[in-house]
Formats: structure tokens, C-alpha cells, sequence
């Protein structure tokens, strides 16, 4: 946002397509008040329930019930819908410099960068070196030793995925992804 100096002093809207059924995804955008029920507020009686890593509430009769009660940026969750809905959220944007923590095993994550980036670019080299794999909705991605093998060959803003990490605990944040130059011709 023009004038300042965070980029937190600004509200954006996103709006995420849902399909009937799960749909694995991320929140670039969240609002102040990060709650479970205000940020889905948008989708009404179409929601019926939210996963996360070991986490997970229900949309009943009397209110949200489980132990996810807040939302954020950093984590990737499964949105369980009725039916196909956008769900329209006003927030301050996530940040790109985000710190992601991976413990050993599965770990469910947001992307932080607004364009989408090949794998192999966006991701530091000795985090690259200690995941097995990488899965979205319906794509995955296995490390090999000629590169990354699967359908899954970039991250996006708003989608989560499963990083599955070999290693100890490791922090890190995502590169920004390298970008093709421009050609101007000239006359």
C-alpha cells in the first residue's frame, strides 16, 4: 500500500472458489479479528467444517465446536463446504518475509508470496535438501535426485500444501520467484 511502512496498515479482499466438497487452502488475507467464525462468515449454512495440522472445529446447531478457534497466515487448512461457494475475506495481507517452522514429518503451510513460483525457485536450497515431498489439492511433487518429479510444480497465494520434511526443525522463508526479463522492440 502506498504510505506505508509495514503493509499492514492496509485492508485487501480476496476472494478464494471453493468446490463443493474439501479444498485445501491457505489465507493471504485475514481480518484483524482472526476467529474461525469471522472469517468464514461469508459462506453462511455452506460451511460445514475446518481442518488443520492436528486441528480441526465443525460448523453445528449451536455454534463452532473443536479446537481450532483462530486462523492464520502461516498454515495451510482443509475448508469443508456443502456446496460451491467463494469465500470473500478483508484483511491485512500476509507478509512475504513470513517465518515458517517445519518439525520432521508432515507439515501443513500457506504460501506467502503473492505471484506463484516454481518450486525450485521459491524455496531456499537447504530447505529444498531436507523435503520429500510436496502435496496440494489433487498435485504433488516428490524430491529426486534429477529434481522434482510430479504435477505439482509451483506454489501459489491462497492454496495449502503438505511439505513433508526429512530433517530436524528447520525456519525458513520463501525466495522470491525469479521472473522472466522483459523485451521491448524497438523501431
Amino acid at each position: 500500500c502506498e504510505g506505508s511502512i509495514s503493509g499492514n496498515d492496509c485492508e485487501n479482499t480476496v476472494s478464494i472458489e471453493l468446490n463443493e466438497g474439501a479444498n485445501l487452502v491457505s489465507f493471504s488475507v485475514l481480518p484483524l479479528d482472526s476467529s474461525v467464525e469471522n472469517v468464514l462468515s461469508s459462506l453462511g449454512d455452506t460451511i460445514i467444517g475446518l481442518a488443520g495440522e492436528g486441528e480441526a472445529t465443525l460448523n453445528t446447531d449451536n455454534g463452532w465446536v473443536g479446537s481450532l478457534t483462530t486462523i492464520s497466515y502461516e498454515n495451510g487448512y482443509w475448508v469443508l463446504v456443502n456446496a460451491a461457494s467463494t469465500l470473500n475475506i478483508t484483511g491485512s495481507s500476509i507478509q512475504p518475509d513470513q517465518l515458517y517452522a517445519l518439525h520432521t514429518g508432515n507439515n501443513l503451510i500457506s504460501y506467502s508470496l503473492t505471484d506463484c513460483g516454481d518450486i525450485g525457485d521459491v524455496l531456499p536450497d537447504a530447505v529444498e535438501d531436507c523435503l520429500y515431498a510436496i502435496a496440494g489439492e489433487g498435485v504433488a511433487t516428490m524430491s529426486t535426485d534429477i529434481g522434482w518429479v510430479g504435477s505439482l510444480t509451483s506454489l501459489c497465494a491462497n492454496e495449502g500444501y503438505w511439505f513433508v520434511n526429512q530433517c530436524d526443525d528447520i525456519e525458513f522463508t520463501f525466495d522470491e520467484p525469479r521472473r522472466l526479463g522483459r523485451q521491448t522492440s524497438l523501431n
